[in-house]
């Protein structure tokens, strides 16, 4: 059965070293992840430096020296006999600039950026003593209280205050900033090999026999009578790095061919919709689906009606969201400043019958643009039309979901805009999908504030 084949297209997914516990691997057993490999050996290269070097290293004078013993496995196993036990009171040792010797030879608190670097190697010290392993909160207090007691101008002040009897924690500064320099250095780590782990899987591309029956596949769910959206969008993503790198290549010069490859997006806009969230996924938007699209847009809504009811354009005082976002995109152009600009929406109007006859003669681009029918100002019909031909009619009655579509039109076959569309178009990424310009014009910037009242 296809489903059957879909369901075993689902589970080939890569799997991590993660994964190894749950199929009944051991942990005697596991390969170490590429996380902690990659943190074995970089703290080991560190810890080495660390006691090769000839920089002054002092033991603490401290009387109540506390000595932590640590095992070489987080899964809890005992340490192998051959295997030398860390003290990180005796084998702490850190390294002092020449700057941080200056500032305790003249009883000075070090400037913040003398203290960071200190901080770092310090850290880095730590951890390359320990490997991979978590370094717990007691060994935390003993490598900070040797730091405080070797450097007693890092040593906090005790406050009056403070009761007498009570031994007051004089490293406390030093214990907080070591713990937040590593526990930064892991986060960056994981945030790094798991960037890597996304990148191996989304540039793994399914087999053309694979790619063709799921491309059959969904032709087939789109025209039945009623889709599974949730199996679409499956079948999307499954198939999006293979189709995403085949439109790019394509000549973007005959549209007509390039909607011919792929029907699905002709026949239902849920298709549509879908692939603008997986390309601004891909290009790091920082909005990824219909429903942030949608809240953004309500944010600057009111901003818009009140630009356009400044300029006498809106047809009613009370309108909704949504009926501000047709005003919108049939007026906008005018905000342009009797620049060249072209409508991103139009209206069939009563009395012209042929509907081809009247887009071929009317359309100002071949670049895709929305055509709508009303029927007593009301949105009774939408279609997305390219190279002065419908390309789709669209199901939902929304204005603003019009919109969202014909967006994801020009980011599904990666398309161009047209010059007298473009500003339009960057503000609509900027302020609807949340993709952010590196260089602005004085023409958009002017553009952006006529609209928003900046």
């Amino acid at each position: 059965m296809v489903w059957d084949y879909l369901e075993y297209i689902r589970n080939k997914e890569i799997v991590t070293a993660d994964d190894d516990d749950s199929r009944g691997k051991s942990n005697e057993q596991r390969t170490p992840g590429l996380f902690e490999t990659e943190c074995s050996v970089q703290h080991s290269k560190q810890a080495d430096w660390c006691r090769k070097s000839g920089s002054p290293s002092v033991k603490s004078s401290s009387s109540n020296s506390v000595s932590s013993l640590r095992q070489s496995s987080r899964s809890g196993r005992s340490t192998p006999d051959t295997e030398p036990v860390i003290d990180i009171q005796e084998d702490f040792k850190f390294h002092m600039s020449d700057d941080m010797q200056k500032c305790s030879k003249d009883n000075k608190y070090p400037d913040e950026n003398i203290l960071r670097r200190f901080i770092r190697d310090a850290a880095a010290c730590l951890q390359g003593l320990v490997g991979s392993e978590s370094i717990s909160h007691s060994d935390f207090i003993i490598a900070a209280t040797k730091i405080c007691d070797t450097l007693p101008i890092l040593q906090d002040p005790r406050p009056a205050s403070f009761p007498p009897a009570k031994k007051f924690p004089y490293w406390g500064t030093i214990l907080f900033m070591l713990k937040k320099r590593i526990q930064n250095q892991h986060g960056y780590q994981k945030r790094k090999i798991k960037g890597k782990r996304q990148a191996t899987n989304e540039d793994k591309n399914i087999s053309e026999a694979e790619l063709e029956e799921l491309s059959a596949l969904l032709l087939k769910e789109v025209k039945a009578k009623k889709p599974n959206k949730e199996a679409i969008r499956e079948i999307q993503v499954a198939t999006f790095p293979s189709r995403s790198s085949h439109i790019d290549q394509l000549d973007k010069t005959v549209l007509s061919e390039i909607s011919s490859s792929y029907p699905f997006f002709a026949i239902h806009e849920c298709t549509l919709v879908n692939e603008l969230e997986l390309r601004c996924k891909k290009i790091g938007a920082e909005s990824t689906s219909l429903s942030d699209f949608l809240k953004n847009w309500e944010e600057i809504s009111p901003k818009i009606f009140n630009s356009f009811d400044n300029k006498e354009l809106l047809p009613d005082a009370n309108l909704s969201s949504d009926e501000v976002c047709g005003v919108f995109l049939e007026k906008v152009h005018q905000f342009m400043n009797n620049a060249p600009a072209i409508p991103l929406l139009n209206i069939f109007r009563q009395g012209k019958s042929n509907v081809e006859e009247v887009i071929k003669k009317s359309s100002q681009t071949k670049q895709p643009v929305l055509w709508i029918t009303q029927d007593d100002g009301m949105l009774e019909q939408a279609f997305i039309v390219i190279d002065n031909k419908i390309f789709s009619e669209l199901h939902q009655k929304s204005y603003f979901h019009s919109l969202c579509c014909l967006i994801a039109v020009y980011y599904a076959f990666n398309l161009s805009y047209d010059k007298k569309q473009e500003i339009l178009f960057c503000f609509l990424e900027e302020f609807i999908l949340g993709v952010r310009h590196a260089k602005k014009s004085i023409r958009y910037r002017t553009f952006c504030s006529l609209l928003l009242g900046h």
